[in-house]
């Protein structure tokens, strides 16, 4: 509904970067939309391509392969376009996600708590990400079925979602490590019979990796995906980490103030959730590693800080937090109420290129 409200404010109007919203198309291949079309229309590259220095470009090898060749899929099935297909696609994922949502809520909680989870994930401020063509709507289908499967101790189907879930996003990182220790626990309890807890373990040791070698494998390179994450502006220098962070606070501005401050508020919301209600183990290792991660990777020169709240909004557990965090129904509508009008403005600001800064 946003989307469409934007367009017709901004049809007319100056943005400081990317095209205007004139047309259905400018209005979906916007930012990292452009990267899965690429991947969707001509695939991954097999050689890296570099500079006069000989250094890795930024290149498409950074984003993950299971949207835009599921897209692909659908466009080639169904004759649509990739923004559409894509559009299509992340509708049915983001009402799967929902439903995997609800269900994780009444595992933790009840039917009230559930609801109020999936209305908080619906109009949380960048959950406009599920009606373009992202990689957010997949991941958190996946994801959320995977930390249902890891409670209901399906450690099969589990197993499988987090594969194919670490071939979406990055963020896979967290629901590997929940699949970890909830692989270990079952196989403390059950030992060697416990067949599928192994197969799990195996799975979420392997799956921080599949990327990367996924990246190798096509280019030859061993270093493909690292290499091509430094051109983004990844280091695992910690030394270089300290060196920016000096250089953001001397030019931070209010916006990236505001987005640093809804993420802090979002971590005391779990914090306060995880140690006021008794919930499964995997659902509070999942959503510390998750928060940890979400943090760890906001490494300045590397991400805009206006990215931040969509990397928020794959926190699966998030809106569940906040949802047990807070019980009073005045307050949830209060917050209801001001994400849905976040959202708004992201979409006119932000996702626009209005304001010339990266969503």
């Amino acid at each position: 509904m946003w989307l469409a409200v934007a367009a017709g404010q901004l049809r007319s109007a100056h943005l400081a970067v990317r095209d205007p919203f004139r047309r259905w198309h400018e209005m979906m291949v916007r930012w990292d939309a452009s990267y899965y079309r690429a991947i969707a229309t001509t695939g991954y590259p097999s050689q890296l391509p570099i500079d006069s220095h000989g250094a890795v470009t930024q290149n498409v090898w950074a984003f993950f392969p299971a949207f835009p060749f599921a897209a692909r899929l659908l466009a080639a099935i169904t004759g649509l376009s990739f923004e559409t297909a894509g559009v299509v696609f992340n509708l049915a994922a983001g009402a799967v996600a929902a439903l995997c949502l609800a269900e994780l809520a009444r595992i933790a909680a009840d039917e009230t708590t559930a609801l109020w989870t999936v209305v908080l994930w619906s109009l949380f401020p960048t959950a406009f990400v599920l009606q373009v063509p992202y990689s957010e709507a997949l991941y958190l289908a996946l994801a959320s079925g995977c930390l249902v499967a890891l409670v209901k101790r399906r450690y099969g189907v589990a197993a499988l979602l987090l594969f194919v879930a670490a071939l979406t996003r990055g963020h896979a990182l967290a629901l590997a490590v929940a699949s970890i220790v909830a692989a270990q626990s079952a196989i403390r309890d059950r030992g060697t019979r416990n067949t599928t807890a192994i197969v799990l373990l195996i799975v979420a040791l392997v799956a921080p990796f599949e990327m990367m070698a996924f990246a190798a494998a096509a280019t030859g390179r061993t270093d493909a995906y690292a290499a091509t994450q430094r051109a983004w502006g990844y280091s695992l220098d910690p030394i270089e980490w300290v060196r920016r962070w000096p250089i953001l606070l001397a030019h931070i501005g209010p916006v990236d103030v505001a987005c640093l401050a809804g993420l802090a508020l979002v971590a005391g919301a779990a914090i306060v959730a995880i140690v006021r209600r008794s919930l499964p183990a995997t659902l509070r290792i999942y959503t510390v590693a998750a928060t940890v991660l979400v943090a760890a990777t906001s490494l300045p020169g590397a991400v805009a800080y206006t990215s931040v709240p969509r990397f928020a909004f794959g926190i699966v557990t998030m809106p569940l937090m906040i949802a047990l965090a807070v019980r009073s129904l005045a307050v949830r509508i209060g917050i209801a109420v001001v994400f849905a009008g976040l959202q708004y403005l992201w979409i006119l600001n932000i996702w626009s290129g209005r304001v010339g800064v990266a969503p």
